[in-house]
């Protein structure tokens, strides 16, 4: 090797070391990137060029992604270039500017004069195209701006037509009893999809919305039975005074779920409360004794008399007469309902007995349901056939239970299921076609074809797009838009007058979820602490995760997340990323913070 060969690369090595200090090893591209100064805002005075400051974090998704699009487009590129300093701070390394734009999460993008002065803050991931379009502006115009709103445009899935969209809102607005509570309709109870929906937006600072949810929920409180728990079906006549008292899974387990979510939304202890007496009703006369859930309990004492007189009595006065009729059958698809209302109430209320309860069931489940290729069979006699709704339920039961225990065995567990519901009830290919999922086996039926149920393809919909966020399984995310492109079609979407779940799938597989990662040991008490409050704080649509560096990473590894002394949450949501939070309290301040902008 020759002296100038040795110095050459003596010369780029030295380069290379200087950049992985400075630059992170991360493509330059063309823009001339330079470290913070003073005499930045020198330069800028004398060159007339305005300043532009990218400050990232080291380990941000999203600053990755700004990098990988936004700053490799030649527009762009060609703007910084000309008329702007590009500065590029890693907050790690820079406290002061971190505590100044921490608000605005990473990337925080920021054009400031020459003066030091404000112009433009933009939160989080930003397209080339807006990007470019603000620059732009800001050269013509260098006074100060309106920051960038990333909360502003309203997400949708790409698949249902914006004229479906608007008419499945209205008919949402216009089917609201806004008098009574519930919707307008003869039967008074709890519709989950478009309670869920009213939760949502109620949460997004709809007001309308929150006092509808308040109402409907205050109101159902007469359907629960003051003296066992539980929820009874419905109520007649327009009003919450005239239950009927049978008490099914499927009842019990939304109301469960929507009491905790309410709770969870408001802190109103009497909903807290309701779910409670739901779960203390199924401890009692629902819960078989190796842990597994029973179908349901009759509104009749004696069959085909009603039970008018008999439901008003104290428990003494009830049993002296005897308890109504209970059906022991052990359903996967009602077991699993009831799993995931209770992982539901463990997120929300902190309770490790209800989480236990829902572990205990499906622990059983899985022994003495379960069939071969990860599936489920309905009752002990599989003889009958598969069905998609018992698949579903332990879907989105093993989802539910991950989320609240960060036990990656149910993230296994709803993988599996996935894979077989994918194999039995789909027919065709899953890009072709209408879309949708059968509620059995299509190839099993040749007289009474399978059908496929709108309730089903948008709980689908919604658990599959979930899981794909977990897991990073693009097979996941098309299964998804599967459900939602049958869900999609006009004479689908129109066919009942209300059915807001359309619109959750929609909103859902159009943006990613509030992304929750706590970064510790799981035997931490501050790591417990904090994985605690993210499972308190209400969302719909929220993946939160821990990582234990003991067990490996996590399943999707997309975040690079640094390695601390003590534990911390991060959140990464709406295409930026949070610095470390150490408190519970500060979780949530900035988690309600992230959501409003």
């Amino acid at each position: 090797m020759t002296f100038s060969s040795s110095v050459r690369l003596a010369f780029m090595f030295s380069v290379a070391l200087l950049c992985r200090a400075n630059c992170w090893a991360i493509p330059t591209n063309a823009i001339n990137w330079r470290q913070w100064s003073e005499q930045v805002f020198t330069e800028a005075a004398r060159d007339k060029k305005l300043i532009l400051l990218d400050l990232e974090a080291i380990w941000c998704h999203w600053c990755h992604v700004m990098e990988e699009q936004t700053y490799s487009d030649p527009e762009v590129i060609s703007i910084i270039n000309k008329s702007f300093i590009a500065l590029r701070v890693d907050q790690d390394a820079r406290p002061d500017l971190a505590a100044r734009y921490r608000d605005y999460g990473w990337p925080a993008t920021i054009v400031l004069s020459a003066k030091g002065e404000d112009l433009w803050k933009g939160s989080g991931f930003i397209e080339a195209d807006e990007l470019g379009t603000t620059l732009k502006k800001l050269v013509l115009h260098p006074v100060p701006q309106s920051n960038v709103s990333l909360s502003g445009a309203e997400a949708v899935s790409g698949v249902l037509e914006e004229s479906v969209r608007v008419e499945l809102a209205r008919r949402h607005s216009d089917f609201l009893d806004r008098q009574v509570g519930g919707l307008k309709s003869v039967h008074k109870f709890l519709n989950p999809h478009e309670v869920e929906f009213a939760l949502a937006r109620a949460a997004s600072g709809d007001e309308p919305s929150r006092l509808w949810v308040a109402l409907t929920l205050e109101s159902n409180l007469k359907l629960i039975d003051p003296i066992w728990g539980g929820a009874y079906q419905y109520s007649t006549r327009g009003g919450w005074d005239y239950p009927h008292f049978e008490k099914i899974m499927y009842t019990q387990a939304n109301a469960m779920t929507l009491y905790a979510l309410g709770a969870e939304l408001s802190a109103d202890v009497r909903f807290l409360n309701a779910a409670q007496a739901v779960r203390r009703f199924i401890g009692s006369f629902l819960t078989a004794p190796h842990g597994g859930f029973y179908t349901s309990m009759d509104a009749d004492l004696k069959k085909g008399e009603h039970s008018a007189n008999y439901f008003p009595l104290d428990d003494a006065g009830r049993r002296a007469l005897g308890v109504p009729a209970v059906d022991k059958n052990l359903y996967a698809r009602e077991n699993g309902q009831m799993i995931r209302a209770l992982a539901v109430l463990a997120g929300a209320s902190g309770d490790a007995a209800a989480l236990a309860e829902a572990v205990r069931a499906a622990n059983w489940t899985q022994k003495n349901r379960s069939i071969e290729g990860g599936g489920f069979s309905h009752g002990e006699n599989a003889t009958a056939g598969l069905y998609f709704s018992d698949n579903l339920e332990m879907l989105r039961a093993f989802i539910a239970l991950y989320m609240c225990s960060a036990d990656r065995s149910w993230l296994a567990a709803a993988q599996r299921v996935a894979e077989f519901a994918l194999a039995h009830f789909v027919e065709g290919e899953l890009d072709a076609g209408v879309g949708g999922f059968f509620t059995a086996q299509p190839e099993t039926q040749s007289v009474l074809k399978p059908v496929k149920v709108t309730d089903e393809n948008i709980d689908a919909a919604r658990a599959f797009n979930l899981l794909y966020h977990y897991t990073g399984d693009d097979g996941l995310r098309r299964a998804a838009r599967h459900a939602m492109r049958y869900l999609a079609q006009r004479a689908v979407a129109l066919e009942y007058s209300v059915e807001s779940g359309i619109l959750l799938a929609d909103a859902e597989l159009g943006r990613d979820p509030l992304h929750i990662t706590i970064v510790g040991h799981k035997d931490d008490q501050n790591a417990r602490a904090l994985f605690a409050a993210g499972l308190r704080y209400f969302s719909l649509y929220k993946r939160i995760e821990w990582w234990d560096k003991r067990e490996g990473n996590l399943p999707r590894n997309d975040v690079q997340y640094p390695e601390l002394e003590r534990a911390a949450a991060f959140i990464c949501t709406n295409k930026r990323c949070s610095l470390p939070l150490f408190s519970p309290e500060k979780l949530t301040q900035t988690i309600t913070g992230f959501a409003a902008k």
